[in-house]
């Protein structure tokens, strides 16, 4: 959604959703949950749409979806007028 407001991405999954208590720290680099140590990835996925979001001046919000999964929440801010 865009507007006067700025901009909200989401992507909806429906795994076995993200620990609360570890929804910040695996938007570190090369973090990755415990469970996940045996299959394929680097842990840098997250952190690279936190860093882009932050240098936009936007963040990056992980939430449990309602009936299973994670909701990642991409918020940008709206951009200037430059007339």
């Amino acid at each position: 959604a865009a507007g006067t407001d700025g901009s909200v991405i989401e992507v909806r999954d429906r795994g076995q959703g993200i620990p609360a208590e570890e929804r910040e720290r695996i938007l570190l680099p090369f973090e990755r949950l415990e469970r996940d140590s045996r299959l394929p990835g680097t842990g840098l996925g997250l952190a690279v749409v936190a860093s882009v979001a932050e240098r936009h001046g936007g963040t990056v919000a992980l939430e449990d979806r309602e009936g299973g999964g994670t909701v990642a929440r991409i918020a940008l801010p709206p951009v200037p007028n430059e007339r």
